[in-house]
């Protein structure tokens, strides 16, 4: 789904009520189009009034429907008709009276339009004959953006540039975004020869808007825990990013995914957005996938696209040995970097626990992969990682910089080689701990070695054809382990790989009728 570019348009029921409305019933009917407003649903505006153009576009983040309120339906003879059209969408930093502190850099960023359209739908009453040509002047936040040629009913579009708008102040710990407001004046001709009358029908404002990005972190992780270069590259490209979501501490994938029902709302209404982009560490690829198959409903953010970062789609065979070594006596394997690994899983200071860690194994992977399915609709990207630096098959500790004993150099030399020859391990036939390891089962070999970051390899990283609908695009394996490939380099990539697949459309288009 692209960022949204125009408002679209919906076949109407023409109204049969008469051109004046009684300020009670309009505020009646106000009322029940903002109790049945979700945040994450195309609203399809009812219309009032009486001139032929009765196919309201949808009223989206990116796109403002004005048909009830004060000035609109009302007939003028003198003076002006003033129109407060409120902004709930929050596209960057603000600055003096409410305008973008940078729209240059969003644009050029292609992450906003360069112009908004308004469209305005109104027309002139005179008892003269033939009907002479009548100006109206608009101004929108005393910008003058030309004028109106009236002539019985008619729609006209004028661009706005987008300098001129006033847009919502980002919401944060759980706040909703705070409105823009934009006052829309719009002056008759006063030198206008024959008396007559000026009525505006409905009003729509809509521009182009990137979606957010929500961050969603990995397993023994908190939303504090992102790398600082890794966030503060969002803000240096413009990209509004949010890293509110804070999941249950070593959960399982099925709790964290429930978490996100209401962690991803909270999120994009800080914003005023309808539609996102997730993006994932580790396990919160696996929590986002659940969320996708049990919880996306049309009451929910739409999720425009998933990008995983060393997310284990086919486990890790280092939580297969970290999960049974902890359960099980006398780890004697025969196999010196699993009994290593064995060893070391027994320590359990800063390491990730259950039940989360037992999602992460690759007897689980098989399950989750199968009740996952498909998501339509949905752009899927990945990162792997290597964390051998150099590629002489050895890990120092600076490779191994970040992660939790990293200078304990035997001991990631030891996962490095495991996880490079090893697809998985299974300590019974059923994937359950055993009281003792004298029952292990022979490790299954891969057919090369594999490259990885120390936790997951850059093959479980890559989703395939069989778990989502048309694959995933695999981006690059980066040269990191699992905590540093957090890094500026990779939301840079993050950033241009969404800029060139869903750009903002530098001038929007208007709405059009269906069938037009």
């Amino acid at each position: 789904m692209r960022p949204h570019s125009s408002c679209r348009a919906v076949h109407r029921v023409p109204s049969t009520k008469t051109p004046s409305k009684s300020r009670r019933y309009r505020l009646l009917i106000l009322s029940v189009l903002l109790w049945t407003t979700t945040l994450t649903s195309a609203v399809q505006a009812r219309h009032e009034g009486h001139s032929p153009y009765d196919q309201l576009p949808f009223s989206t983040d990116t796109c403002v429907v004005m048909d009830v309120a004060d000035g609109l339906d009302t007939i003028v003879t003198r003076g002006s008709v003033t129109l407060d059209i409120p902004i709930e969408r929050s596209v960057g930093a603000l600055g003096f009276h409410g305008h973008l502190f940078d729209p240059q850099s969003l644009i050029a960023n292609h992450l906003l339009s360069k112009t908004a359209l308004l469209q305005i739908v109104y027309k002139q009453n005179t008892t003269c004959e033939p009907l002479p040509p009548m100006r109206a002047h608009v101004f929108l936040n005393r910008n003058d953006l030309g004028y109106l040629h009236v002539s019985h009913w008619t729609r006209d579009t004028l661009r706005v540039p987008i300098e001129a708008l006033n847009f919502a102040e980002r919401g944060y710990y759980g706040a909703k975004a705070r409105v823009g407001h934009n006052q829309l004046t719009i002056v008759p001709d006063e030198h206008f020869v024959c008396p007559g009358e000026f009525e505006v029908d409905w009003v729509s404002l809509n521009f182009s808007a990137a979606p957010p990005l929500i961050l969603i972190n990995g397993i023994h992780e908190h939303n504090s825990d992102w790398a600082p270069e890794f966030i503060s590259e969002f803000a240096a490209k413009s990209v509004q990013a949010s890293t509110d979501v804070d999941l249950t501490l070593d959960g399982r994938v099925e709790t964290h995914a429930n978490e996100l029902r209401s962690q991803l709302l909270t999120a994009a209404t800080e914003f005023g957005a309808s539609t996102v982009h997730l993006v994932c560490h580790s396990q919160g690829g696996l929590d986002a996938r659940y969320y996708l198959r049990a919880y996306a409903t049309s009451d929910q953010p739409h999720i425009t696209s998933v990008t995983f970062l060393s997310t284990p789609h086919g486990g890790s065979a280092l939580a297969d040995i970290i999960v049974d070594a902890r359960h099980g006596h006398n780890p004697v394997t025969g196999d010196d970097d699993i009994e290593r690994i064995a060893f070391w899983a027994l320590w359990r200071y800063n390491t990730p626990q259950e039940p989360g860690l037992r999602d992460l194994m690759t007897y689980r992977a098989r399950d989750l992969n199968a009740f996952f399915g498909t998501h339509l609709g949905i752009t899927f990207y990945a990162f792997g990682a290597d964390a051998d630096l150099d590629g002489d098959r050895r890990i120092t500790t600076d490779e191994a910089r970040g992660i939790p004993g990293a200078t304990l150099a035997w001991l990631w030399n030891s996962v490095y080689h495991m996880l490079g020859t090893t697809r998985s391990i299974d300590f019974n036939e059923h994937g359950e701990a055993t009281p003792y390891w004298d029952g292990v089962h022979p490790a299954t070999p891969t057919a090369g070695f594999r490259a990885n970051d120390l936790a997951v390899t850059a093959e479980s990283s890559g989703l395939t054809d069989r778990t989502v609908n048309g694959g995933v695009h695999y981006i690059e394996t980066l040269a990191a382990n699992h905590h540093t490939m957090e890094s500026a380099y990779t939301a840079r990539a993050i950033v241009l790989r969404l800029r060139d697949d869903f750009p903002a459309t530098a001038n929007p288009s208007p709405a059009e009728a269906p069938g037009r």
